[in-house]
């Protein structure tokens, strides 16, 4: 019927705020510094409002993380609008810029808010070109109360991340800047798999961050582990590290590596003769 008119649907979508255009112009950092330090709260409701769209824009981006830096009240509103945003984000070039700004310098509830989205999706951000970065910001900057969400998946994935190039650094940084308490599980599992670690081209750091700033019983075990298998480990060019690790970090057990060197069939002499002894 010609006279039938077909509905219009109406939606609650909120109208948002004309994003003003210097916030994608070539000087948009420079921009946002000025609204900020002069304190135009309208100028930066509107490029929060537009924060998806800036966040993935080649000068948007710069603009955002301007104001992230310099308002308080800008990361707050960031957060409001971002939340369920976040691994998206991690996972582009520009996106991954502004979620490690957020991380740098938000509050502790902006990170927790961060960590709490992105912890499940541990494996894929640090296996990402872009999503690496914001997975070692969140060691980086994050506290041991927002860190502790990540634990779980670090310790259950403690082999894989330790022999990953990215990875590695992680754990490291975990064991460096978490209380030991809150480690120990993690640390543990660095211990049971001690000797194929300390072969690894990236794995022989995690077992040397435990040496020096890890649980010393575990130290001992790891310490023992190399006495135990010190020919094998001083023939490896990775291995030999961990060896110099615990006379470095475990100067009580020297003795343990030094009475297996005398007692190994190449003696001691023997073992400094080689390539990495």
């Amino acid at each position: 019927d010609s006279g039938t008119t077909t509905p219009t649907t109406k939606t609650n979508q909120p109208t948002l705020p004309t994003l003003p255009a210097d916030a994608t112009g070539p000087r948009a950092a420079s921009w946002a510094r000025q609204a900020v330090a002069s304190g135009d709260a309208a100028a930066f409701r509107a490029v929060v409002a537009h924060a998806r769209r800036l966040a993935g824009h080649r000068n948007g981006k710069e603009a955002l993380m301007a104001g992230l830096e310099g308002a308080p009240g800008v990361r707050r509103w960031v957060g409001e609008v971002l939340a369920g945003e976040w691994l998206a984000l991690s996972l582009t070039g520009s996106g991954s810029r502004v979620v490690q700004c957020a991380l740098q310098v938000g509050d502790e509830a902006l990170r927790e808010q961060i960590v709490t989205e992105l912890h499940s999706h541990l494996d894929t951000l640090v296996d990402h070109t872009y999503g690496n970065h914001v997975a070692h910001r969140m060691v980086e900057h994050c506290g041991p109360g927002s860190l502790a969400v990540l634990m779980p998946q670090l310790t259950a994935g403690a082999v894989d991340l330790s022999t990953h190039v990215y990875g590695c650094r992680m754990v490291q940084q975990v064991i460096k800047r978490c209380p030991g308490w809150m480690t120990r599980d993690l640390q543990r599992v660095v211990v049971e798999h001690q000797t194929y670690l300390s072969m690894h081209a990236y794995g022989n750091y995690v077992v040397q961050c435990v040496l020096e700033h890890g649980d010393p019983q575990l130290g001992w075990e790891i310490a023992r582990g190399a006495s135990a298998r010190l020919e094998s480990y001083c023939d490896n060019k990775f291995a030999s590290n961990v060896v110099e690790a615990v006379l470095r970090w475990c100067p009580e057990a020297g003795d343990l590596v030094v009475d297996a060197a005398l007692g190994g069939p190449r003696g001691l002499g023997g073992l400094g003769g080689t390539g990495f002894g």
